[in-house]
């Protein structure tokens, strides 16, 4: 019976190398995605804020502006297929210098592919435009 020779004990040092590093790759390729995830979201969810209210501060008054605003915040959420349910809110306010300002404010559960990064598992976004010179109600 012969002894194995160096070149295959070093053929067998290279597989558990492999063996040892491989998943600690794929750990941090996983991470990564996960990260990039929550960050395509999040920025998923701040346009959609902000198209909608820039839809309500150019909607005039007998329509709504905080409703079409809210309508259209949704609809781009469906657009981009956003797999999360969020909550839209929007109102009128009337900011320091007298105009009126559409607010939209949405938040909704961030959920992670494999939840390997530890981000807040809230998305949030608010936007806050002026409403077009229209005369008021």
């Amino acid at each position: 019976m012969s002894r194995p020779s160096f070149l295959h004990r070093l053929r067998g040092a290279e597989a558990i190398e492999f063996a040892l590093t491989v998943p600690l790759l794929l750990i941090l390729l996983s991470g990564t995605m996960d990260f990039a995830w929550y960050f395509s979201q999040q920025r998923e969810l701040i346009d959609a804020v902000r198209e909608g209210a820039r839809a309500g501060s150019v909607t005039p008054w007998t329509d709504g502006p905080a409703d079409r605003a809210t309508e259209k915040t949704f609809q781009l959420l469906a657009e981009v297929g956003v797999p999360f349910s969020a909550t839209v809110e929007s109102e009128i306010l009337e900011d320091g210098l007298g105009d009126k300002v559409v607010r939209v404010h949405a938040h909704a559960d961030y959920v992670g592919l494999w939840r390997i990064v530890m981000a807040p598992y809230r998305l949030d976004a608010s936007a806050t435009m002026r409403i077009d010179d229209q005369p008021a109600p």
